[in-house]
């Protein structure tokens, strides 16, 4: 039986209020009734059980639970700002950080420059409008994108850390990142291209990150940046908080981690 795009188009909304009703019957359960009102209550019940959501403990659903566990820090504090509570627009939010990471909405890997949300002065006035804006479109388009270069991009961090001082490894697996537009014919891109400007973005936000949090060790930035070329906008610097507190462990326990993301995921 086909379907018309107007049923396809229904059918996408029921299920869109089936999994609100569901995640409200969540935070209702987990909630004393005093606190079923409090917004901020409500956001940090959601956010838990999102994580928890994500599979078994381990090295990647630690990681995903630590994305979704920022993300609504950064909803908390919009709501500071005094946005009203959108729950399945938080909602929404928390699984898209499970899935991209927690700063997809500025990724230059998955989202063109006119796409991503215009960061604002402050952090505060940016997740304010996280909160007010619609995202579906956009997270549309940034999902598409990492499904189709997922297989390159973990391909890519496999060789990398195969071979962690390879130049070449590095160069590929950022091209598989940030892929030349394609021109409508077979010749392969001219080696001498220099770096598109996305890639400078990316790289100049993750070296960023990377300072902020006090990873300052060459080859551990390296080893940041790889794998944040397959995975997501700073997901290893929030990994990096699991890893042990002895500076000449934290490289070896890192590279052993992505070795498991980087594998196929049943």
């Amino acid at each position: 039986m086909q379907l018309s795009t107007q049923q396809i188009q229904h059918l996408s909304h029921g299920q869109a209020q089936g999994r609100a009703r569901h995640w409200q019957a969540v935070a209702d359960a987990a909630l004393p009734a005093a606190q079923r009102q409090d917004p901020q209550a409500r956001l940090k019940t959601l956010a838990d059980a999102v994580a928890k959501a994500q599979g078994p403990h381990g090295t990647q659903a630690a990681l995903l639970g630590l994305d979704v566990q920022q993300t609504a820090q950064w909803l908390a504090l919009g709501l500071q700002q005094g946005v009203p509570w959108r729950e399945a627009r938080a909602v929404g939010l928390l699984h898209a950080a499970a899935a991209l990471g927690a700063l997809w909405f500025v990724d230059p890997r998955l989202l063109l420059p006119t796409q991503m949300l215009p960061l604002q002065a402050t952090l505060e006035a940016s997740m304010a409008t996280l909160l007010k804006l619609p995202h579906g479109q956009r997270y549309k388009a940034a999902a598409q994108r990492e499904l189709a270069r997922r297989p390159a991009l973990r391909l890519g961090l496999q060789r990398v850390l195969a071979a962690p001082n390879d130049a070449a490894a590095l160069q590929a697996l950022s091209l598989a990142a940030f892929p030349p537009p394609e021109e409508g014919d077979d010749e392969s891109p001219p080696d001498d291209l220099p770096p598109p400007p996305e890639l400078e973005q990316f790289l100049q936000r993750e070296r960023g990150l990377c300072a902020q949090a006090g990873v300052n060790d060459k080859a551990l930035v390296t080893l940041c940046v790889a794998g944040d070329l397959a995975l997501g906008l700073g997901r290893c610097v929030r990994m990096l908080a699991l890893a042990p507190a002895d500076p000449a462990e934290r490289g070896p326990w890192l590279k052993e981690s992505l070795h498991g993301l980087a594998r196929p995921q049943p």
